[in-house]
């Protein structure tokens, strides 16, 4: 039997040639039989099926990756769907305020790198940039356009920088900014003066003299800083930075920088390996009468390279900073502080001869490892494990237990404790609570990785321990790890007491029993709110 294997469709709808089926390209039987040379009929035929079956296995994979891509295309087309279709059915008012929130970021972007800077400093051209209902939007919000980020090289700045502050300023219809980011190179003492150094640095020309008293031509736009609220400030150097050229006036330090309404203050240095000190620190924001917020990124941040009001600062935010020695030291001349925030760093661990008690310290909120130090007055405490269904690297259980240790002797005055994924046994924690006989909140949220501490034996401590509590919020692990029922009889028993509020239930839900739930409905009849987390 022979036939032409080669015989091909061609397809008007895609122009592609598709192979014809087998079974169209045998030849009549009579033919066939006609022939000299006769073949067996069954090895044909499985040669033929052979065929069918490899072509049919190359179509199935390319319709799978065609539903591949296809699955793939609906996940990011609602990703998009506002550029697509820009929402212009909002009020006014809400729009605008949404797009002001867009300037403004999370903790975790506090710090935000020099691209990072400059994308957030464009925000309001690329809002403007979707459409013309959004354009109207923004440039009627002034607000939108007082924000601004400046990069300066050693003494110059480029003028296409010049050029969009000029641009901000005309759609603000304001010289006043309400932020500021300033990246700037800062030249080492051992570097040779540029010949310009006698000169004021551009930004002195920028933030201090209006065109008007200059006695010139407004070569340099003028920033007012009388209104600005948040700087975040990136000095860049290496080893030994010399901070005068920010104040040299004509060869005198006179230069003077005044800022009215800052009450946050950002420091973010970029000096690998300049952990020494300045003869000449940064005094670019001693003269702030309102600053009480301060936030540090990095291990490259030395406070003997800036002078600030440091007994004016109340809060503090460190993150990515791992010397816990200088932290220490950092902290401990701050005499007002009352708030401390730590991210991805350490919390302060002195030498074993330096243990001075931070007695003015509040409040701590941290994801990293507790050491020795001591807070008298400390009320509200906040541990987070951001490490979260693994096994921690930051919160180190040794480290936790000596911090417990050591509020123990101090815990009387604590009002709000919360552990969310901390990798700490029950024992520690019912010590700690055993003291702490003024708390009101109490949140635990436990780790989903080999962590003991929601256990029958906590939930029987807190029927008897912490007297005046008002808040509870308890989060296990997995539903079959404790029963419901233990939770909600120890509700019961504190039901007659300060106890308001409540929310229970393991980490991914579950199935609750009949009982259980009735239970907790009585429980919210005598005045207990209880929700299933």
């Amino acid at each position: 039997m022979n036939f032409e294997e080669n015989i091909y469709i061609f397809c008007d709808g895609c122009t592609k040639e598709l192979h014809k089926p087998y079974f169209d390209a045998l030849p009549s039987i009579v033919r066939s039989l006609r022939s000299a040379s006769l073949v067996t009929p069954s090895a044909e035929m499985v040669k033929i099926n052979t065929k069918l079956k490899s072509e049919i296995i190359r179509l199935e994979k390319l319709i799978k990756a065609l539903q591949c891509n296809l699955g793939r295309l609906k996940r990011v087309v609602p990703t998009y769907a506002s550029l697509f279709a820009p929402v212009r059915r909002l009020p006014f008012e809400v729009l605008q305020a949404i797009f002001e929130q867009t300037l403004y970021s999370s903790l975790d972007d506090i710090f935000p790198s020099s691209n990072t800077n400059k994308t957030m400093s464009l925000t309001p051209i690329r809002l403007a940039s979707v459409c013309s209902f959004w354009r109207g939007v923004c440039l009627a919000s002034p607000n939108l356009w007082r924000h601004m980020y400046i990069s300066i090289s050693v003494q110059d700045i480029h003028s296409r920088e010049l050029n969009l502050i000029r641009v901000f300023q005309k759609r603000a219809q304001s010289k006043d900014i309400l932020s500021l980011r300033i990246r700037s190179l800062v030249r080492n003492e051992n570097d040779g003066a540029p010949e310009e150094a006698d000169h004021p640095h551009i930004l002195a020309a920028l933030l201090l003299s209006p065109p008007e008293s200059r006695g010139g031509p407004e070569t340099v736009p003028y920033l007012s800083v009388d209104a600005c609220r948040d700087v975040i400030f990136e000095p860049s150097y290496r080893e030994r930075p010399d901070f005068s050229i920010f104040r040299r006036d004509g060869g005198n330090d006179t230069v003077q920088f005044r800022w009215p309404s800052l009450k946050c203050l950002g420091i973010s240095p970029i000096a690998p390996g300049a952990q020494l000190g300045a003869s000449s620190p940064c005094t670019l924001f001693r003269d702030a009468p309102l600053l009480h917020e301060l936030n540090i990124s990095n291990q490259c941040f030395n406070p003997r390279h800036f002078i600030l009001p440091w007994t004016q600062i109340t809060t503090v935010r460190i993150h990515d900073y791992h010397d816990t020695h200088v932290i220490s030291a950092f902290l401990h001349q701050l005499p007002n502080i009352e708030h401390v925030e730590f991210s991805r760093c350490n919390l302060p661990c002195p030498q074993v001869n330096y243990i001075v008690p931070l007695t003015s310290l509040t409040t701590i909120h941290s994801d990293a490892a507790v050491g020795a130090a001591k807070f008298p007055r400390l009320e509200h405490l906040e541990l987070r494990n951001t490490s979260e269904g693994e096994k921690s690297i930051i919160l180190q259980p040794s480290a936790l237990r000596r911090f417990i240790s050591n509020l123990l002797s101090v815990s009387a005055g604590l009002t709000e404790l919360t552990l969310v994924c901390v990798p700490i046994a029950y024992e520690y924690v019912l010590m700690a609570l055993d003291q702490a006989v003024h708390l009101k909140c109490l949140v635990i949220v436990e780790d989903t990785y080999d962590c003991d501490l929601v256990t029958p034996e906590f939930i029987e401590g807190l029927k008897r321990l912490v007297p005046v509590l008002e808040y509870l919020k308890l989060v296990w692990r997995e539903y079959e790890s404790i029963e419901e029922e233990l939770v909600v009889r120890m509700l019961e028993t504190r039901c007659n007491t300060t106890l308001t509020s409540a929310v229970i239930g393991p980490r991914r839900g579950g199935p609750l029993q009949r009982e259980v739930l009735d239970r907790m409905q009585a429980l919210r009849d005598r005045g207990l709110i209880v929700t299933l987390y």
